[in-house]
């Protein structure tokens, strides 16, 4: 199975960033990159188109805000499909706005306030040989309350990192069952924008949501622990676009 899709994120507020994005999308949010041996600023949905098409991903897409012109300006000519989200709400809502990104086909998915240093290519030989409808990547955290956390089981070694069965996933839980947490990439089939709509009940809908419809239905659901060298780079507070901004100019 060759995984030849990826699809962004761009829809988000980025309200931990303001007020830099109040005149500047966050996908835009600048991180430094290296080309032909020289330091540059790339914003960091370039940088993670870039990193996927190194990869061999050859078709990429990305959910935008419908007002968000600077970005869509900058997208378009860019080889990405773009996906129009009309009112934010939430994650997994952006996510069922590019239902026709793919109809059979398993694709990475990305937030645009992230990006791995490296594990994109582990993360697919990890997919390929698990076979499941979601393939999350996950690192242990010393704060659980602020991310999506998992509950796991039945641990195993698949292409040199630990690789679990996901038992539930929670958003933000004020009583966490783990410390491992979700970082924003995952791979998934189609099965998951099913998924999406059929737990979709409010106002707001999570890719936990999501995620959570599949466990219970018996889908399998699988989480790949990130190594010590493989660094989740994250701008979406300024705290961790520090971090970022230090990681990528030193490496």
């Amino acid at each position: 199975m060759v995984i030849s899709k990826a699809l962004i994120t761009a829809a988000g507020m980025g309200t931990r960033m303001a007020p830099f994005t109040k005149v500047c999308a966050k996908a835009l949010v600048p991180i430094f990159s290296k080309a032909d041996g020289k330091i540059e600023v790339a914003p960091i949905i370039d940088e993670l188109a870039r990193n996927f098409r190194q990869i061999g991903i050859k078709d990429i897409g990305a959910v935008v805000y419908k007002d968000d012109s600077n970005l869509i300006k900058h997208l378009e000519g860019n080889g990405i499909s773009l996906f129009y989200q009309n009112e934010r709400h939430g994650f997994g809502h952006a996510v069922l706005m590019a239902k026709g990104f793919s109809e059979k086909d398993p694709f990475i998915l990305n937030a645009e306030d992230g990006i791995l240093s490296s594990g994109y290519d582990s993360a697919i030989k990890v997919f390929e040989k698990v076979n499941p409808e979601a393939l999350l990547i996950l690192r242990k955290v010393p704060n659980p309350q602020r991310y999506g956390i998992v509950e796991v089981n039945d641990e195993s070694e698949i292409e040199g990192h630990k690789v679990y069965k996901i038992k539930g996933a929670e958003e933000k839980p004020s009583s966490p069952k783990s410390d491992m947490a979700i970082v924003a990439s995952y791979i998934f089939t189609p099965k998951i924008f099913e998924a999406l709509e059929k737990a979709s009940s409010g106002e707001s809908l999570e890719l936990t949501d999501g995620i959570s419809w599949l466990i219970k239905n018996n889908y399998k659901v699988y989480g790949m622990v990130l190594n010590n060298d493989e660094i989740w780079l994250n701008i979406g507070d300024p705290q961790s676009y520090y971090e970022t901004l230090k990681y990528t100019f030193e490496k």
